[in-house]
């Protein structure tokens, strides 16, 4: 009996350990590697729940597992818990890429698009606001960063932008929806806040 159960055991612990790690190169469209862009995995999240967080005080997406890129563009993460996982890949002057994964999947080459970084403003009363949190969602994908203390922040570029949304716990949570028809206003970056 005894040795049945450790039989058992021994079985679910390898079976559990038998997953290999999340690993790709990233790296440009003509080929290059891309070294120290961001990596990292998150839990799987309902549009509504991810739309909640956007607007709450801490909008940040919290990772199960991150790293950065090498020199060469190579990664490895430790395989999840779960089955199906959000990938996100970050590097400044790059489009940002997320997608849908297997939690022991071999993405090989993962290639980022180009994309300049477009200045932006956060305003109240016409003064700046610092530190407010400005979470800029692109569909497939979101980029969240922070005021400077001039009020200012940077982007990707803004064209495929699906809706802004800027929290500071001094102010109402500004957030603006567009629509992929009609496309992304050309002052989408410059928010006004009103006091909350």
């Amino acid at each position: 009996m005894h040795r049945q159960l450790w039989a058992v055991l021994a079985f679910c612990f390898l079976a559990a350990r038998s997953f290999a790690a999340i690993t790709g190169i990233v790296m440009t469209t003509d080929g290059q590697p891309v070294a120290g862009a961001r990596v990292s995995i998150r839990a799987l999240e309902l549009a509504e729940a991810a739309r909640t967080r956007i607007l709450s005080a801490s909008p940040d997406a919290v990772p199960i597992a991150a790293t950065q890129t090498d020199s060469k563009g190579a990664f490895s993460l430790d395989p999840p818990k779960d089955a199906t996982v959000d990938l996100s890949i970050y590097a400044r002057g790059y489009r940002p890429q997320q997608r849908r994964i297997e939690r022991d999947e071999e993405l090989g080459a993962i290639t980022l698009q180009k994309s300049e970084m477009r200045k932006g403003s956060v305003t109240a009363g016409g003064k700046p606001v610092a530190g407010a949190k400005v979470v800029v969602s692109y569909g497939e994908y979101e980029y969240l960063t922070k005021t400077d203390d001039q009020g200012h922040f940077e982007a990707p570029d803004p064209k495929r932008t699906r809706s802004i949304a800027v929290v500071h716990p001094d102010y109402a949570v500004s957030d603006e929806t567009f629509s992929p028809i009609s496309g992304t206003p050309a002052g989408a970056l410059q928010r006004t806040l009103v006091a909350g």
